[in-house]
């Protein structure tokens, strides 16, 4: 893992529950990257492949399987994506079938800027901004249930927008 920069926007009697949150959630999304990587690497390939072939009558039932492929890879994807997220997001939180190769959460592994805000025992903010390549903001959400910190909403910005845009998992 790369550089993460972690800045701590809160009070010291937060401070323990930030070390357990930040290493849970970068754990996580590690995980996921692993997880979405395998499925959008297949699937970004079988495009390559299929890339500039026409449908005709001749091949009309390879792409019959192609199309399957793709659907399954899809739903591969979505029901890992649930297996891993279900105990660490609310059910604000849609899953979709797809993600990016590499995956947008990638700068959990490359390095990134951790900014750590928890004003009351009632919701912490976690704002991951990234500038590999552009910047781009990340905010995370999350709220206790049941003892346990859940992701309960994830958005997005660019730095010329500002204003955060929600975004399904």
């Amino acid at each position: 893992m790369n550089k993460i920069i972690i800045t701590d926007e809160t009070r010291e009697k937060y401070h323990d529950i930030a070390q357990i949150v930040i290493s849970d959630l970068i754990s996580l999304f590690c995980k996921y990257t692993e997880v979405t990587g395998y499925y959008m690497k297949q699937l970004n390939e079988l495009q390559a492949q299929n890339k500039g072939i026409v449908r005709t009558a001749e091949n009309w039932n390879d792409f019959d399987d192609y199309y399957a492929l793709m659907d399954k890879l899809a739903r591969d994807c979505k029901d890992s994506k649930m297996k891993l997220l279900s105990d660490h997001i609310t059910d604000k939180i849609y899953i979709t079938p797809y993600d990016l190769y590499p995956s947008r959460f990638d700068f959990f592994n490359t390095g990134c800027k951790l900014n750590f805000i928890m004003k009351s025992d009632k919701k912490i903010t976690i704002d991951a901004i990234t500038e590999a390549d552009e910047y781009i903001r990340y905010r995370f959400i999350l709220r206790p249930i049941n003892d346990k910190w859940l992701i309960d909403w994830v958005g997005y910005s660019y730095e010329e927008e500002g204003s955060l845009r929600k975004m399904d998992l």
